[in-house]
């Protein structure tokens, strides 16, 4: 008997190709999005994440807020706007330092950081940002102005 006479066969074959084509498409995705999990020096990172998250209690009880607007799709090699927003008990914060810096977690060669201008039409502060790369990224919003500093970040996944 033949192996195009045989159902079982045919469709063993059709599970295995669509089972190796499967495999494939997940190795290249991986390939081109892996976001990364070591840490080089967890101890002194873990510290800096409890008083990062010790100075962000402290400004939220005096009432500070720090919104970050990310594009509804994040794509990249299309510039998009970034819009950042201080403000105390609804008080907007003008004339600070606001820097946006993005990060890729394994590939640093691509890291960069922006300065975002604060729009008093709208205000807030606004960044055209085009991401080089597709896959995950890391934002962090910094506000500086005098001995103020307040930080706020998101993860991206571009297309």
């Amino acid at each position: 008997m033949s192996i195009h006479k045989s159902p079982i066969m045919m469709a063993m074959l059709v599970l295995f190709i669509t089972l190796v084509g499967a495999t494939v498409y997940r190795i290249i995705t991986a390939l081109e999005t892996h976001p990364g999990l070591v840490v080089e020096d967890a101890y002194s990172s873990g510290k800096r994440y409890a008083e990062t998250l010790n100075h962000k209690k402290q400004l939220a009880r005096l009432g500070w807020t720090l919104n970050l607007t990310i594009p509804k799709v994040v794509t990249h090699n299309i510039k998009q706007t970034y819009m950042a927003n201080s403000a105390q008990n609804g008080k907007t914060l003008a004339n600070a330092l606001v820097t946006a810096y993005f990060y890729r977690p394994l590939e640093k060669a691509h890291d960069f950081s922006i300065n975002m201008a604060f729009h008093q039409e709208i205000n807030q502060y606004q960044a055209q940002v085009t991401l080089p790369l597709k896959g995950r990224w890391d934002v962090v919003v910094e506000v500086v102005k005098g001995e103020f500093l307040q930080r706020t970040s998101r993860k991206l996944f571009a297309q």
